[in-house]
């Protein structure tokens, strides 16, 4: 019985050797991604704020750490985030912006003005679906519907 690696052609072999070997580059990527995990875990638990936040990534001064860093702030902004968090969210992603060599400040700004006000514009909505739906069944009684068991059978009634 044949190895199956042997039907590989020579390249294919030399890289799956290489598989288990970590390129100093992917070390380097591992290390970095470590310190942006614990600077935003410190950030997501409330033990730093922006400020600090700032001055931390400021004393690492690597471009591909803010980029990473200010990735992931904006990839944990939702609609479900509450208002402190939102602001506490913003405020990173603003104070991440404001250490890069290329700023785009006030789009960012913009931007995430934009999301807040949509935000509110949603929960408003949602509040006044509400209420006109709670008014409807209050002045029509028919629309309330109770579930009544009748026998092994359940109906709405």
């Amino acid at each position: 019985m044949r190895n199956w690696n042997e039907d590989l052609p020579p390249l294919a072999r030399e890289r799956l050797a290489k598989i288990g070997e970590l390129t100093a580059e992917e070390k380097k990527k591992m290390v970095d991604d470590e310190k942006v995990n614990s600077l935003l875990s410190e950030f997501y638990l409330g033990q730093i704020d922006s400020d600090n936040l700032w001055k931390k990534l400021k004393e690492e001064s690597k471009p591909s750490l803010l980029r990473e860093a200010q990735m992931r702030l904006i990839d944990s902004l939702s609609f479900g985030t509450t208002p402190i968090e939102l602001q506490r969210k913003r405020d990173g992603i603003l104070a991440i912006e404001t250490l890069k060599e290329e700023q785009n400040t006030s789009t960012v700004e913009l931007t995430l003005n934009l999301m807040e006000d949509l935000q509110k514009r949603h929960k408003a909505e949602i509040e006044q679906a509400y209420s006109s739906i709670k008014a409807e069944v209050e002045r029509n009684p028919q629309l309330r519907v109770k579930q009544v068991q009748q026998g092994q059978n359940t109906m709405m009634v």
